[in-house]
Parts: C-alpha cells; sequence; structure tokens
C-alpha cells in the first residue's frame, strides 16, 4: 500500500477497516509488509488493531510472524491507549 494512495481513499471515503476474503485489513497488509508509514496513516484514520483475519491473527499477530519488530511496537502502543 503506498501511503498517498492510501491517504487518497480514506479522504474519499474507503473504509479503513474493509475485509477481503481471507478477512485481512489494509492493517494485516501494512504490518506484515512493515510499512511503518501506512500503520501509522491507518491508525490515524481508526483502523481497528484487534480484528482477526481467517487464521484468528490480529494485524499485530502477523507484524510478529514476519518479524517487523517496529510496526510491533506501533501497534501495541496503540492497542494499549
Amino acid at each position: 500500500i503506498k501511503v498517498k494512495c492510501a491517504q487518497i481513499l480514506l479522504e474519499a471515503g474507503a473504509a479503513v477497516d474493509a475485509l477481503d476474503k481471507n478477512k485481512n485489513t489494509a492493517l494485516h497488509y501494512a504490518a506484515g509488509y512493515g510499512r511503518k508509514d501506512c500503520v501509522a496513516l491507518l491508525l490515524k484514520n481508526g483502523a481497528a488493531v484487534t480484528l482477526q483475519n481467517m487464521d484468528g491473527k490480529t494485524p499485530i499477530d502477523v507484524a510478529k510472524l514476519n518479524d517487523q519488530h517496529e510496526v510491533v511496537k506501533l501497534l501495541e502502543k496503540d492497542a494499549f491507549l
């Protein structure tokens, strides 16, 4: 996800927690790929940190599975606010 593209979509009213066929959100993907900038944008726009995909994984779980330590910190900080 490119940050500018995501920002345009969100400003146009795209659902921040839209699900794909595997119940992943944009936050799951951004977290898994270590896109800290996208994660921050999605969180700022109200993305849910606790949504689970079909495998029962949250975005934090996906980030941990992909060794995205900086993203994990960002997500955990948001989860405890």
